[in-house]
């Protein structure tokens, strides 16, 4: 009579996929084991690991069966069900992938089976959740674009979490700013003090149809008439990743008097000095 053999092991029965399961062999007399996992894998190790997934929806259910054998041939046979949540899938979309600052970001949530989410937009800023669209707003106060990575982590009723990430580069800021006499006689020699940041082009519209580049482009304003003549300068600062910023500044140029008088007589015989003069 050849000693018995008794089948036995201990694992971890449930968890979230993917769920690697270390089996621990407590089984006695036995001197080969072979191990059915449940999903169509197999081992003869005497205390394998083994990770078990669910790719679908619902909750997953695997009887894992092992079989210990004496070098007598006698056996023995052990059962346990292991049970695997699914994971969620986290996903999202980005209303843009990159921008001028201040640069607001419209995110998507797309993801599948989960009842909470965790933000982080990667500028610090962060918001939980629960499933559902959101917004945030992208600063860059440097002068050199910057990439941000926001990240979503989903999270299922079971306690199981995915995560997702995305990239968002926000450019600089452009500010168009410039000094200029606001009135002055014609004809008026406009001098542009360029004082924007950020910028590498502009385009100057100078309200009389006139249309300039350049950082400092010279202009000269004519009032032919007799009234006031008002002029509203647009400057529009571009940088060089495409940022726009316009600022406005009225001038007033004043048309030149008209110096004009009579003497009468126009001729006088000295001593006589009287001559009237009418100022026109």
């Amino acid at each position: 009579v050849f000693p018995a053999v008794q089948a036995g092991f201990v694992a971890d029965t449930i968890g979230c996929a993917p769920l690697p399961v270390q089996f621990s062999n407590v089984s006695t007399g036995a001197a080969t084991y072979t191990w059915n996992f449940g999903d169509a894998t197999n081992s003869t190790a005497s205390a394998p690991t083994h990770t078990y997934l669910n790719q679908g929806l619902n909750d997953a259910t695997f009887d894992v069966e092992m079989v210990a054998t004496s070098s007598f041939g006698c056996s023995d046979t052990a059962n346990l069900s292991i049970l695997v949540h699914p994971q969620p899938i986290a996903q999202f979309v980005t209303g843009v992938m990159a921008g001028c600052q201040p640069l607001p970001v419209d995110l998507q949530d797309l993801s599948i089976g989960a009842t909470s989410l965790s933000w982080t937009f990667g500028d610090g800023a962060g918001l939980s959740a629960g499933p559902g669209n959101t917004s945030h707003t992208y600063v860059n106060a440097t002068t050199d674009p910057i990439v941000f990575d926001p990240q979503l982590v989903a999270t299922s009723q079971h306690g199981c979490t995915d995560t997702a990430s995305a990239q968002i580069q926000v450019y600089p800021e452009v500010i168009a700013a410039f000094e200029v006499d606001s009135i002055a006689c014609s004809p008026f020699a406009v001098d542009l003090t360029n004082t924007s940041t950020g910028a590498s082009a502009y385009q100057w519209n100078m309200g009389d149809g006139t249309i300039l580049v350049g950082v400092e482009p010279t202009y000269t304003y004519v009032n032919n008439t007799t009234a006031d003549l008002v002029r509203t300068i647009t400057l529009t600062a571009t940088s060089a990743f495409g940022c726009t910023s316009t600022v406005v500044r009225t001038i007033i140029v004043s048309p030149v008097p008209a110096a004009a008088f009579q003497a009468t007589p126009s001729t006088q015989q000295f001593p006589s000095a009287d001559v009237l003069v009418l100022n026109n």
